[in-house]
């Protein structure tokens, strides 16, 4: 038995701690407040309950809507020109979010939500695996592995989580 519910993520129509599970999936850049919308999601997910979400990075070089290179945070304006030069509507553009990895991360820690990035950690295990399967042999690769892991993290998030990374997907939970 199911039923069709009419909201609006900014304002969902259920009490608190309603929901084991929560999906949205390349909603939250289509928003009018995607702050408010994560407040609601906290609310009405149960302890322990499980928020699944994608989103479009729009730090890559990339606009999925649109399907055309873009420069990462490009403002409106020069979107709308950029776009109109292609030939391309530009009214849907007024209504997107640019949603990135460190706005979404700002969003999910301010609601107390714990989560993981799935492309992040993807990545961290290929990139791992690689270098691995590369420097194995390496008298003390272990430890000089351990030793750079921290900055690799970083480089990882920065270069491929950020920019290169076109979506973004993540599993949160609310404690």
């Amino acid at each position: 038995r199911a039923e069709v519910f009419r909201g609006i993520g900014e304002k969902l129509p259920f009490a608190d701690n309603s929901f084991d599970i929560v999906a949205s999936y390349q909603v939250l850049e289509h928003v009018q407040d995607p702050a408010q919308v994560m407040a609601e999601v906290a609310r009405v997910l149960k302890p322990g309950g499980v928020f699944h979400f994608s989103t479009p990075n729009y730090l890559a070089f990339w606009e999925p809507h649109y399907k055309v290179f873009w420069l990462p945070l490009l403002p409106k304006p020069l979107g709308r020109l950029y776009l109109k030069l292609r030939g391309r509507q530009t009214g849907f553009l007024g209504h997107l979010n640019y949603v990135n990895p460190f706005s979404i991360r700002r969003l999910l820690r301010r609601e107390h939500l714990r989560f993981v990035d799935l492309k992040h950690q993807c990545a961290a295990a290929k990139l791992e695996q690689k270098l691995d399967r590369a420097f194995a042999r390496l008298p003390g690769w272990k430890t000089i592995s351990a030793l750079l892991n921290p900055l690799a993290a970083k480089l990882l998030f920065l270069t491929h989580t950020c920019f290169l990374n076109q979506d973004q997907e993540y599993l949160a939970t609310k404690a």
